[in-house]
């Protein structure tokens, strides 16, 4: 295998700017654009694969301290490279990082950070994607971007006063930003019941208020978007 290639450097031979003609672009670098790139380098097919953070596996570590998966290790791998960890042990936040910002290298997936797209347009001959300091056209894109982009805030939020602390599970990452009192975690997803957990100590009382009867596992991948809410004391 040749030596590791820095997932920063863009694979485009031509000058920024210019159009590069390419097969295939994928928009996006978690694990959707990633795996999807493995199969394309297997074909040794013309490809890139747009991220638009500075950094791998971007979305993951914004999540909370304490995180774990809900799923155990032999189920979280992609495609070709298997999740390292002891045999029915769940990995946790930093190794998800860990793994995802090695995979590229692993496979040499031709992944450019810091790469925006600004648009996306058909041509006469396929799609052209413009980013702020050049552009690519090709025959196929794939838009990997995910689901979860923009955290949702209920209506209601807005008329609570100011004495009550409202913080979206985005910006929970541990104990620390919840002020010591009883807690209402709004929402009945996996997020909902795994973020609080770990400040139950400090804060007292949790409640939760969901739209219909949870079904939760013993653990989070912090996918489905909730509110943490406090009143001060």
């Amino acid at each position: 295998m040749a030596p590791d290639r820095d997932v920063t450097s863009p694979i485009s031979s031509g000058t920024r700017g210019t159009a590069d003609r390419l097969e295939v672009i994928v928009i996006g670098g978690g694990q959707a654009g990633l795996a999807i790139g493995y199969f394309l380098a297997q074909q040794s097919g013309k490809f890139v694969i747009l991220e638009a953070a500075g950094q791998p596996a971007a979305a993951w570590r914004e999540r909370w301290d304490s995180l774990k998966l809900f799923t155990s290790v032999g189920y979280n791998g992609l495609p070709g490279l298997a999740f390292p960890g002891e045999a029915g042990s769940y990995p946790g936040r930093d190794d998800v990082v860990a793994y995802l910002s090695d995979y590229p290298r692993h496979f040499e997936l031709p992944v450019e950070l810091n790469s925006r797209v600004r648009s996306l347009s058909e041509v006469d001959d396929g799609y052209r994607v413009e980013l702020d300091d050049r552009a690519y056209t090709a025959e196929q894109v794939v838009i990997a971007t995910g689901p979860f982009q923009v955290p949702f805030v209920p209506p209601i939020a807005g008329k609570l006063g100011p004495d009550v602390v409202q913080l979206h599970s985005i910006e929970y990452r541990s104990p620390e930003n919840i002020p010591a009192g009883p807690v209402l975690v709004v929402g009945g997803g996996n997020t909902a019941f795994r973020s609080p957990r770990s400040s139950r100590a400090r804060t007292g009382s949790i409640s939760r208020l969901a739209r219909a009867r949870p079904h939760c596992h013993s653990a989070s991948s912090g996918a489905i978007s909730s509110g943490i809410w406090r009143r001060r004391a």
